[in-house]
C-alpha cells in the first residue's frame, strides 16, 4: 500500500455503503489543491461475494488503510464509512491519536442506541441489497449533481451486502472521541435523520455543523466543493 509523502498532510477518505472512492472525487480535488496527499480507496467484498461479506471484513480493510500511512492523517468518512471509522477508533483507542490527527464525519450511520430509530432495513435479494441493479440514485434530480459527477455516480454505484448493513445496526459506541472531530449533518437526509447524527455527536463529543442538503449531495452535488472548503477551514483552525 502506498503512503503519503511525509512533507504533505495526508487525508484518507472512507466511502459509504454501495459507493466507492469515486464519491470523494470533488473533495479530493479540493483537498489536493490545498496541499493534501489524498487517498480514497474502495472497500472490497470477500472473494466469495457480497452476500458472504460482513461488517468486520470492511473494518479490517480500514485498519490496513489507517495503519498503512506513515504518520498521522486527517480521516474524512461518510455514512457507513463514518461508522466503520468510529468503530475502529473504539477498537484501537490506544493508538488512535497517533494515527488520526483530525476526524470529519459526514451523515454517519448511527450506532446503538440511535440505530434503533433508523428507517426500516432495505430490501435485499439473496443477501444482497440491489442498489446498483435498481439505480437507487436519480442523480441528476435528487442531488443536483453536474453531468460529470452524475455519470460517475451512475457508473460507480454498486450493490451492497445485507449482512454488512444488518451488523452495522448492531454496533454500539460508548467511548468518547479522543481526537478533534467535526460532525456534518444534512438537514434533509432521509437515510440518516439529522437528529440521530446530532444525538451521536452529543454523546461522543466534537463540533457539529448542519448542512442544507440530503444524504449524498455534500459529496457529489453542485455544492460539494463548497462543503469541502468549509471542512478545510475547520481543519486549518487550532
Amino acid at each position: 500500500m502506498s503512503t503519503a509523502p511525509s512533507e504533505r498532510p495526508a487525508a484518507l477518505f472512507v466511502h459509504g455503503a454501495g459507493a466507492g472512492g469515486w464519491e470523494w472525487a470533488i473533495w479530493a480535488e479540493v483537498f489536493g489543491a490545498h496541499g493534501y496527499a489524498c487517498r480514497a480507496p474502495d472497500l472490497h467484498p470477500r472473494p466469495m461475494g457480497l452476500a458472504s461479506t460482513g461488517f468486520g471484513d470492511y473494518l479490517d480493510q480500514l485498519d490496513d488503510w489507517i495503519l498503512g500511512c506513515s504518520g498521522p492523517q486527517v480521516v474524512v468518512a461518510a455514512s457507513l464509512g463514518a461508522l466503520l471509522t468510529l468503530c475502529w477508533l473504539q477498537r484501537a483507542e490506544a493508538i488512535a491519536v497517533q494515527r488520526i490527527s483530525r476526524l470529519v464525519l459526514l451523515n454517519p450511520h448511527p450506532a446503538l442506541p440511535e440505530a434503533e430509530r433508523m428507517p426500516p432495513p432495505r430490501f435485499s435479494e439473496n443477501g444482497v441489497i440491489p442498489w446498483g441493479q435498481r439505480s437507487r440514485l436519480q442523480v441528476n434530480g435528487a442531488v443536483g449533481a453536474d453531468e460529470v459527477s452524475a455519470l460517475r455516480a451512475f457508473r460507480g454505484w454498486r450493490d451492497e451486502s445485507a449482512c454488512v448493513l444488518a451488523e452495522a445496526r448492531q454496533q454500539r459506541l460508548d467511548v468518547p472521541i479522543q481526537v478533534p472531530c467535526l460532525w456534518l449533518a444534512s438537514q434533509d437526509d432521509e437515510d440518516v435523520p439529522v437528529s440521530l447524527t446530532e444525538s451521536l455527536a452529543k454523546r461522543l463529543g466534537g463540533e457539529s455543523m448542519r448542512l442544507q442538503a440530503d444524504h449524498i449531495s455534500p459529496l457529489i452535488g453542485r455544492g460539494a466543493a463548497r462543503t469541502a472548503g468549509l471542512v478545510l477551514s475547520w481543519l486549518s483552525t487550532g
